[in-house]
């Protein structure tokens, strides 16, 4: 892992550029995906957008102070004046104070804008998991209807008797109100998400994309060093940077307030534990997940060549295709349970990563 990167290095820090709606390029429709999220709700929200804007404009005034400080530096150090050196102090002032605006403005970006994104990114999540599910319930549906449809020719013929089709009348009826059941929660889980967008929940022209989601990068996970990333949480953490940046401007006074140094001083090093405290809940939240995630794919690669090995025995008649339809179902619900963990990997994974970088 990487250190931090030093303070002039990071001094100027990029911000998202506020861009439009994602649009499906056949079909004009609003395609929601981990990719266009942010996109979205910041195209959206009015607030938001304004949040946005605000930090470009605390970016913009910092650069352009921060780019004058260097000049007149440079300008000084080749042929030093009074009037250069004044205007040189006058300036870094200016930058200095600019800086921490940025900060602040950083800080309530990062608050405002990433928690709804993070929420938003749940519910897309719940949103597919629900619409996954409600697709296995139409095939447990579907299978049910098969086994009535049978269970009705061998009433007819003889073979059942009427208590033994009546119980799977009430399985038919019992999984058919299941699908229902599934179906009013994900499009309860469709509107929830349109509005966590920032759209109107009569909206209709949103395209919700399947979550694609690279796992290659969960690779590294397990070569996490923490002692790393927390040096380099620490290097680029906005709340901290902002409390060092207002010292350093008090440092600089001419008329000192030591007892405000003093205060701030102490707030930093309140700041630093508070981060280092939550970043180590976050690194074990993300260990936690690696794990979890793990133990998921382990069961859906056993309940897959279970039915992988079941096909080959229904083809050569050792098993009934209902036994066989009961281990695709299997197949199916362990391939949620995955995609559940590997989704909440990925939560989790961001949010350290987010951590890392200062957020």
């Amino acid at each position: 892992m990487k250190k931090g990167v030093s303070l002039a290095a990071s001094l100027i820090i990029c911000v998202s550029i506020l861009a439009p709606c994602a649009k499906a390029a056949d079909s004009g429709k609003t395609v929601v995906s981990l990719d266009t999220i942010e996109k979205i709700m910041v195209s959206s929200s009015e607030d938001l957008k304004k949040l946005n804007a605000d930090l470009k404009d605390a970016e913009s005034d910092y650069s352009d102070f921060y780019k004058i400080v260097e000049s007149l530096k440079k300008a000084n150090a080749e042929s030093p004046s009074a009037t250069l050196t004044s205007s040189y102090n006058a300036n870094k002032a200016n930058r200095d104070n600019y800086y921490i605006v940025y900060l602040n403005q950083k800080m309530q970006y990062d608050k405002n804008v990433q928690q709804l994104v993070l929420k938003a990114k749940q519910l897309y999540f719940a949103y597919n998991t629900d619409l996954t599910q409600e697709q296995c319930k139409l095939k447990q549906l579907e299978y049910e209807k098969q086994e009535f449809a049978a269970a009705d020719a061998k009433l007819k013929a003889g073979y059942l008797s009427q208590n033994e089709f009546d119980s799977i009348s009430l399985e038919l009826a019992t999984y058919s109100d299941s699908y229902a059941s599934q179906q009013q929660k994900t499009k309860s889980d469709l509107q929830s998400l349109i509005t966590g967008l920032g759209l109107k929940t009569e909206d209709t022209g949103v395209e919700v994309a399947a979550p694609a989601i690279d796992e290659a990068a969960f690779s590294t996970i397990p070569s996490i060093s923490f002692s790393d990333d927390n040096t380099a949480m620490l290097a680029n953490n906005v709340s901290v940077k902002a409390l060092e940046a207002a010292l350093e401007v008090r440092k600089e006074a001419t008329i000192k307030d030591y007892s405000k140094m003093d205060t701030l001083t102490v707030s930093i090093e309140q700041a630093k534990n508070n981060a280092v405290l939550s970043f180590q809940q976050q690194y074990n939240a993300l260990s936690d997940a690696y794990n979890a995630y793990k133990t998921a794919l382990s069961a859906y690669k056993v309940k897959n060549t279970a039915y992988e090995n079941a096909k080959l025995k229904y083809q050569y008649g050792y098993i009934s295709i209902l036994q066989l339809n009961g281990l695709e179902l299997s197949k199916i619900q362990s391939d949620i349970a995955l995609s559940s963990q590997r989704e909440n990997l990925y939560l989790a994974f961001l949010r350290y990563n987010q951590m890392k970088s200062g957020s």
